[in-house]
């Protein structure tokens, strides 16, 4: 299964000894499509239109004028990396 979703957050944030630490987080998330893997072919389906994709509380992070890269643990337990682009 596989979606296409926008994500729209807005935080206050700090940085100390090089973690980010958010707070006061608002998120807004739209589910725009899904689809899913059914006898060998691709189909989309109805699927809910409220995601719960959660910003860490904080991590190890890299930043450049216009992306953030935060450094979270995944649902394995293996490091992935959530990448914020600025919008104008």
């Amino acid at each position: 299964m596989e979606a296409e979703a926008v994500f729209l957050f807005t935080a206050t944030f700090a940085t100390e000894d090089g973690m980010i630490i958010f707070t006061d987080t608002v998120y807004d998330v739209q589910g725009l499509v899904w689809r899913a893997a059914i006898n060998g072919g691709m189909e989309e389906i109805p699927g809910p239109q409220a995601l719960l994709f959660p910003v860490p509380g904080g991590g190890p992070y890299e930043c450049s004028s216009d992306m953030l890269v935060i450094d979270a643990v995944g649902g394995t337990g293996d490091t992935v990396y959530l990448i914020f682009f600025r919008q104008p």
